[in-house]
């Protein structure tokens, strides 16, 4: 898992594949006025998603084999755990969707707030959207997925 600012995210293109496009994309355009959806970078395509959401006090871990995932918070904030990285999958993996959700002990929790980003690799559970203060409270993100293999 990385931890960084936004104006940082170039830094990582040795380790995470297509992060110049992607740190490019976010550039050029003010996400946060987008309508809540699917949108994808001009060069090869990668799948930047705008969710509204609301935050939950107890959201379950989630985790991937196919995809690195990228969150940035553009209103609001949230808590983002991290649990032990996994040797295998959960129990009810969905190929197709690519993500598994199982409860896990806390081992790591970051702060997003507008400006920060969080990028967590295939097998490593994160929880996004936790609630800061235990209330629900709406925000908005962006999920960048970027396909990734081992």
């Amino acid at each position: 898992m990385i931890y960084d600012t936004l104006d940082r995210l170039e830094e990582y293109s040795s380790i995470v594949p297509f992060i110049k496009e992607v740190a490019e994309e976010l550039r050029s355009k003010d996400y946060s006025s987008l309508p809540g959806g699917e949108y994808r970078t001009k060069e090869n395509g990668i799948l930047i998603q705008v969710q509204d959401y609301e935050t939950n006090p107890s959201p379950l871990f989630e985790v991937h084999k196919k995809f690195i995932d990228i969150h940035s918070v553009l209103i609001g904030e949230e808590y983002y755990d991290a649990a032990k990285i996994l040797d295998s999958l959960p129990e009810g993996f969905d190929d197709e969707r690519d993500i598994g959700f199982f409860d896990s002990a806390i081992e790591v929790r970051n702060k997003l707030t507008p400006g920060v980003f969080v990028i967590s690799f295939p097998y490593e559970p994160h929880r996004p959207r936790v609630s800061v203060d235990g209330e629900r409270r709406k925000g908005k993100k962006i999920v960048v997925k970027i396909p990734y293999e081992k």
